[in-house]
Protein backbone atom coordinates (compact mmCIF):
# COMPACT_ATOMS: atom_id res chain seq x y z
CA UNK A 1 0.00 0.00 0.00
CA UNK A 2 1.13 3.49 -0.74
CA UNK A 3 1.21 6.07 2.02
CA UNK A 4 -1.73 7.94 0.45
CA UNK A 5 -3.87 4.80 0.36
CA UNK A 6 -2.89 3.97 3.94
CA UNK A 7 -3.91 7.45 5.09
CA UNK A 8 -7.23 7.06 3.27
CA UNK A 9 -7.84 3.70 4.95
CA UNK A 10 -7.00 5.20 8.35
CA UNK A 11 -9.37 8.10 7.74
CA UNK A 12 -12.14 5.73 6.68
CA UNK A 13 -11.55 3.52 9.73
CA UNK A 14 -11.68 6.56 12.01
CA UNK A 15 -14.96 7.74 10.48
CA UNK A 16 -16.43 4.24 10.87
CA UNK A 17 -15.43 4.09 14.54
CA UNK A 18 -16.97 7.51 15.23
CA UNK A 19 -20.16 6.51 13.38
CA UNK A 20 -20.43 3.26 15.36
CA UNK A 21 -20.01 5.05 18.66
CA UNK A 22 -22.47 7.80 17.68
CA UNK A 23 -25.13 5.55 16.14
CA UNK A 24 -24.88 2.40 18.27
CA UNK A 25 -22.98 2.86 21.53
CA UNK A 26 -24.43 6.22 22.63
CA UNK A 27 -28.09 5.30 21.99
CA UNK A 28 -27.61 2.04 23.91
CA UNK A 29 -25.97 3.95 26.74
CA UNK A 30 -28.95 6.33 26.85
CA UNK A 31 -31.25 3.33 27.37
CA UNK A 32 -29.46 2.26 30.57
CA UNK A 33 -31.57 2.87 33.71
CA UNK A 34 -29.06 5.20 35.36
CA UNK A 35 -28.69 7.31 32.21
CA UNK A 36 -32.46 7.35 31.64
CA UNK A 37 -32.94 8.68 35.18
CA UNK A 38 -30.37 11.40 34.56
CA UNK A 39 -31.98 12.39 31.25
CA UNK A 40 -35.42 12.43 32.87
CA UNK A 41 -34.07 14.63 35.66
CA UNK A 42 -32.55 17.06 33.15
CA UNK A 43 -35.88 17.26 31.35
CA UNK A 44 -37.83 17.75 34.59
CA UNK A 45 -35.46 20.53 35.65
CA UNK A 46 -35.75 22.16 32.20
CA UNK A 47 -32.03 21.80 31.61
CA UNK A 48 -31.13 21.55 27.95
CA UNK A 49 -27.75 19.79 27.71
CA UNK A 50 -27.34 21.02 24.13
CA UNK A 51 -27.10 24.74 24.97
CA UNK A 52 -23.72 26.28 24.42
CA UNK A 53 -23.70 28.42 27.55
CA UNK A 54 -25.59 27.36 30.64
CA UNK A 55 -26.28 31.01 31.40
CA UNK A 56 -28.81 30.74 28.55
CA UNK A 57 -31.00 28.46 30.65
CA UNK A 58 -34.20 29.88 32.11
CA UNK A 59 -33.60 28.57 35.59
CA UNK A 60 -29.84 29.11 35.82
CA UNK A 61 -30.02 31.75 38.56
CA UNK A 62 -32.26 29.53 40.69
CA UNK A 63 -29.97 26.55 40.12
CA UNK A 64 -26.81 28.47 41.01
CA UNK A 65 -28.42 29.79 44.19
CA UNK A 66 -29.39 26.28 45.32
CA UNK A 67 -25.91 24.95 44.48
CA UNK A 68 -24.32 27.76 46.47
CA UNK A 69 -26.48 26.95 49.50
CA UNK A 70 -25.62 23.25 49.27
CA UNK A 71 -21.93 24.00 48.91
CA UNK A 72 -21.98 26.30 51.92
CA UNK A 73 -23.80 23.66 53.99
CA UNK A 74 -21.22 21.02 53.02
CA UNK A 75 -18.35 23.34 53.93
CA UNK A 76 -19.91 24.00 57.31
CA UNK A 77 -20.20 20.25 57.97
CA UNK A 78 -16.55 19.67 56.99
CA UNK A 79 -15.27 22.41 59.28
CA UNK A 80 -17.01 21.00 62.37
CA UNK A 81 -14.63 18.95 64.53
Amino acid sequence: MTPQVLKGVQLFAGVVVIALVWCIALPRLAEQPMMEQRLDWLEAERIDPSVKFYTELERMEEFLASQSKQSTARQMQIRRP
